[in-house]
């Protein structure tokens, strides 16, 4: 294929004829109809239809053939005359009929195999045909669709294309996942049951942890407060718990409030409490942290660090923003005789003093997800 380039073609366009300034039409060139004619008839054998002089539906026909897919197999959706029962049925269909009529003639090889006949020279020739769901076949004869589903042959309306609706056994459509094919994630063309999709993302999130703006939580995620949960109510976050490696017994709970804990031990567990806590990766082995185990808690802390300053004085203690002279260098003593240059601090707590070392900071309710209750 090319662009035209026949004598005055504008940048290979089709112009027409401008007799005010001269210019000649386009001329069309035998090269370019060829490569154009081409084209759509290597297209249209190449999706299995064959050239018709007096067809003018062959490029929708090769069309549809190639794109109407599921699952990645080319399926045919192309239109007969009428499908008829068996070959011995195909002897009733009145006659004449026009040179290239299509038939569908149902059980020609078998109960399950058919064939595509087309009337050639006043005769009959068959294609062998085999039944996929949902090929379809829209007729002529009586403005209907068919199509073969559930092993038999059912009706559809042309203008909607309403069909039967899939099954995780028979497809319709499109097949639907089951549960172990979501779980495996192999499959690329094939409907998701919203129930799957939802138990889904319950298994990819449940145990996070995430703040919310509001005091009350979001349907499927749990106050992080250490209270007593359900197990048959949340038995995903359940689940989680007992393999998380981060549970203990509900008597030990109490020194380990970062933990989940096994509640009484037959119908409740206990969740973490999370409140007022900033939270922090697990060391797990990197060395930054060490000596920490998954859910333990630890309290502030300030690394230890030293303040130098040039003082001038004879005051044995002198603060400032916080700072408190407390010895001189070397040994120095400070009492009653002058203050050294250069001197060591420490830091006491001066202005916007707390009981606790914190950032800047905001407040929201810790929760985590617990999945879908069991009652919904």
């Amino acid at each position: 294929m090319h662009l035209i380039d026949g004598a005055g073609h504008v940048n290979n366009q089709f112009v027409p004829e401008d007799v005010a300034t001269g210019r000649p039409p386009t001329e069309i060139t035998t090269d370019f109809m060829n490569a154009l004619q081409n084209e759509i008839a290597n297209f249209i054998l190449s999706a299995g239809v064959s050239l018709n002089k007096n067809s003018n539906t062959q490029l929708r026909d090769a069309l549809t053939n190639t794109f109407a897919r599921r699952d990645g197999t080319i399926h045919y959706v192309g239109q007969v005359w009428n499908i008829v029962a068996n070959q011995q049925t195909l002897a009733e269909v009145p006659l004449p009929l026009p040179e290239g009529t299509k038939i569908l003639v149902t059980s020609y090889y078998g109960p399950y195999q058919a064939a595509i006949v087309t009337m050639v020279a006043e005769a009959w020739i068959d294609t062998p045909t085999p039944l996929n769901v949902f090929d379809l076949y829209e007729t002529t004869y009586d403005n209907h669709g068919y199509y073969w589903f559930s092993n038999t042959w059912n009706l559809f309306d042309v203008a909607t294309m309403q069909v039967e609706e899939a099954t995780e056994v028979e497809q319709g459509i499109i097949k639907l996942a089951t549960w172990a094919e979501v779980l495996a994630g192999s499959l690329a063309a094939v409907a998701l049951r919203p129930r799957h999709m939802k138990d889904y993302i319950d298994r990819m999130f449940v145990g996070a942890v995430e703040d919310f703006s509001g005091t009350n939580p979001p349907l499927v995620w749990v106050p992080a407060a250490g209270q007593l949960i359900n197990r048959s109510e949340r038995p995903l976050l359940w689940e989680f718990a007992q393999a998380s490696g981060n549970i203990v017994a509900d008597s030990e709970w109490s020194t380990n409030t970062g933990k989940y804990s096994t509640g009484n031990g037959t119908t409740t567990f206990r969740v973490p409490d999370l409140r007022g806590e900033f939270r922090r990766g697990w060391d797990n082995g990197r060395g930054v942290d060490v000596g920490r185990g998954i859910g333990t808690k630890q309290g502030d802390a300030f690394r230890t660090h030293w303040h130098y300053g040039n003082m001038v004085g004879t005051n044995a203690e002198l603060k400032t923003g916080g700072a408190s002279l407390c010895r001189g260098i070397a040994g120095q003593s400070v009492a009653g005789g002058p203050v050294p240059s250069k001197a060591q601090t420490t830091f006491e707590p001066g202005e916007g003093a707390g009981n606790e070392t914190r950032p800047r900071n905001w407040a929201g309710l810790t929760c985590i997800y617990a999945g879908t209750p069991a009652s919904s």
